[in-house]
């Protein structure tokens, strides 16, 4: 079945991975992380050539790299905010784990190498679904003027946001894929490319509670 022609897809891991659904009222009755919550990446059925992935745990960082690489993977981050966040950090230190030509370098980001500030995951922390689409909302149509008080939010994107486009080729470097993603938001590009995917279907797809 084709992928509509859409800015970005959304892909609902329990409907495109029949096998990983068969499990997952098993894994939502236990109280603690098990193996599929690595293994879900490993075994991506799309076989994407670059990716940015995150672990909570930094121990398995480098064997998730490795891993990537060994399964085609040409270009990836694996990162682990210091705070055991499995995406970078915008409090601090994140542990990235970069492959590129088949060689994987461990290095440190924090958010001065992205231009940005350091701020406390409090600033950052996701309410209600209703609290957390209008946040999304009001982020991505606000032109320059989005709110002081979402700073954190925006740089927290911003963070993730450089990653990928680095991943990607598009951005030099992570200060280069700041500016870009930056553009992208304040341009009202980023919402259009929204439009376009709830207007193909992805409506269904919304915030979820306690999402940053």
């Amino acid at each position: 079945m084709p992928i509509p022609r859409v800015p970005f897809s959304f892909i609902l891991a329990p409907q495109y991975h029949p096998a990983l659904a068969f499990i997952a009222p098993y894994r939502k009755a236990l109280p603690f992380r098990t193996m599929f919550n690595i293994l879900g990446p490993l075994i991506n059925p799309a076989r994407p050539e670059g990716m940015l992935v995150g672990v909570a745990e930094r121990e398995i960082g480098a064997v998730f790299a490795h891993s990537l690489r060994d399964g085609g993977v040409q270009r990836a981050i694996v990162v682990c905010g210091a705070e055991g966040l499995d995406e970078i950090s915008c409090a601090g230190e994140t542990w990235a784990w970069e492959l590129q030509n088949g060689v994987i370098t461990e290095r440190v980001l924090r958010p001065e190498m992205f231009g940005l500030d350091v701020h406390p995951l409090t600033a950052v922390r996701g309410g209600s679904a209703a609290e957390n689409a209008e946040t999304f909302k009001t982020l991505l149509t606000s032109g320059e003027a989005i709110p002081a008080s979402l700073t954190p939010v925006l740089h927290f994107v911003l963070m993730n946001a450089a990653a990928l486009l680095v991943v990607a080729g598009t951005a030099k470097d992570f200060k280069d894929g700041t500016a870009l993603a930056l553009e992208s938001i304040t341009s009202g590009k980023a919402w259009e490319a929204f439009e376009i995917f709830r207007s193909s279907g992805g409506a269904a797809v919304g915030p979820t509670e306690n999402s940053s």
